[in-house]
């Protein structure tokens, strides 16, 4: 043993260390034979003998599905779960020939993964006998490709797609299930839309970050069935310099599902629901935000946009809304503008800042909890439809401008407000509300404003309810109290400014 160790450390001192293995090098190995001493001969086997035995020992996991075989016909690669990969298809976008590729022979992959993808398609997979194109670490530009029918891509740490990237079932003529799995980075400069789902697909896509500084809008426009598809991410950004592209387009009948761990962003209308929208879109995001880029003014600057030509849909946000814009960019510049039908709840609060918190013109419900503040107007309802804010520390807070109102009735929609405070630095009233088809109904509310009035209404006999309420300022003469006994006004009252 000493003299092995000797040898060893000649071998070092003498600078006789090889980095790359040629096929006739010669690996030193023990093999049992209790003849010798410690029961082990010393022998030797060839670098090639030894990587082709390895290769038996390769195992890939896929999202806790084992990948084992060398390739052989005798021991192909497979995987035991209750998905069977039983074809693999790997790319190396670095040394792969797509003319050379073998299906399930990790030491021929395609160069390409269009390649791998038409060729997964080739074998006919089915839902219970997938396959999977797996993808080596390297860059990747202007990938162009079909989502096929129980095909999944898997993509290593350390795939970067450059430039341009499309993703499609639009190809196909019909829906399709598709899984992208991994741990890839878009770093795009396109302004068309990255992924299009045209049919009933379903399917997950999931990957470290997406940046894009051309335009994110991911279009689903179904014309046969109901798409159903989950994003995963960390990030998901986009400058969107190049037209009027909506980070998440959600058309027809749409189903969808973003996870994203540490934040979305655009300059724009980042969720759009139009086109007769059908379905329940849920954003799990702890920061939504409106970034300060502007290029087409405040008419498409929001965080949600529900267009009147929405039918049921539903939209929840689970995390912060926040506006980053510095100035009032004027129109509909507000994080929520509503005008279809539905509803959309915020699990979160809502820093609209330089601009409005919610817009209801539509016949939708919107409900906000976690409060808002802004120093235009925390809401306005101009529509048939309601608004409700509830449990929030400081749910309106006005933090001075130009519009002296935490909020506008003037529709027939209502608003309730419960478990909130209300702050208002600015001479106006807190909630103007302009016709007797309207009400405001207020539960355990505690309010201060500088104003002259609580509640000020331009029409007599406007109808208010109160519940458990307490403000420095009393009703103005427009405003009838239906609850007597649910207001008191107390002008030492103090709340917290923050």
């Amino acid at each position: 043993m000493l003299q092995n160790l000797t040898n060893f450390s000649n071998l070092i001192k003498l600078r006789r260390v090889k980095t790359t293995l040629e096929p006739a090098d010669l690996i030193a190995v023990g093999t049992r034979d209790d003849r010798f001493g410690g029961d082990y001969k010393p022998t030797v086997i060839t670098a090639e003998d030894f990587a082709a035995q390895i290769s038996g020992l390769q195992t890939v996991s896929v999202d806790g599905v084992t990948i084992f075989g060398n390739g052989t016909p005798s021991f192909p690669l497979s995987a035991l779960s209750s998905v069977k990969y039983s074809n693999v298809f790997f790319v190396d976008p670095i040394q792969g020939i797509d003319a050379t590729a073998m299906s399930g022979d990790f030491t021929k992959p395609y160069l390409t993964i269009e390649s791998a993808l038409n060729a997964a398609n080739a074998t006919a997979p089915t839902l219970t006998n997938r396959a999977l194109v797996y993808v080596r670490k390297g860059e990747i530009a202007n990938f162009s490709g079909n989502a096929y029918n129980n095909v999944d891509v898997y993509c290593e740490s350390g795939v970067v797609f450059n430039q341009y990237f499309f993703l499609t079932d639009m190809n196909i003529g019909s829906g399709v299930n598709f899984n992208w799995y991994g741990f890839a980075k878009w770093n795009l400069t396109m302004s068309s839309v990255a992924f299009r789902w045209q049919y009933a697909s379903t399917g997950l896509v999931e990957g470290d970050s997406f940046v894009n500084t051309g335009a994110i809008s991911l279009c689903y426009n179904v014309t046969i069935g109901t798409i159903d598809i989950t994003y995963n991410f960390n990030s998901m950004e986009s400058s969107q310099t190049i037209g009027n592209g909506y980070a998440f387009s959600w058309r027809n009948n749409v189903n969808g599902t973003l996870n994203v761990k540490k934040y979305i962003k655009s300059p724009h209308s980042q969720q759009e629901m139009r086109a007769s929208h059908l379905g329940n879109v849920e954003i799990n995001c702890p920061r939504n935000i409106l970034t300060a880029a502007n290029v087409y003014g405040g008419n498409f600057k929001q965080i949600a946009y529900v267009s009147a030509s929405s039918l049921t849909s539903t939209l929840t946000f689970n995390g912060l809304l926040i506006n980053e814009t510095p100035t009032y960019l004027g129109g509909t510049s507000t994080m929520i503008l509503y005008q279809g039908l539905g509803t959309v709840i915020v699990n979160g609060k809502i820093y609209a800042i330089q601009g409005m918190g919610i817009w209801n013109t539509g016949a939708g419900t919107i409900i906000a909890e976690g409060g808002i503040e802004s120093n235009i107007q925390c809401f306005v309802s101009n529509g048939v439809g309601n608004i409700y804010i509830k449990r929030g520390l400081l749910a309106l807070k006005s933090l001075g401008g130009s519009v002296q109102r935490l909020g506008y009735v003037g529709s027939t929609g209502n608003v309730w407000l419960t478990d909130v405070e209300l702050n208002s630095d600015l001479v106006g009233e807190c909630i103007l509300q302009a016709t007797v088809t309207s009400k405001v109904f207020m539960k355990n509310i505690t309010c201060e404003t500088a104003g002259v009035d609580f509640i000020n209404a331009s029409v007599a006999g406007t109808i208010n309810q109160f519940t458990n309420c307490v403000s420095n300022k009393p009703l103005s003469a427009n405003v009838v109290n239906e609850l007597a006994q649910g207001l008191i006004v107390d002008a030492l009252l103090k709340t917290p400014k923050f």
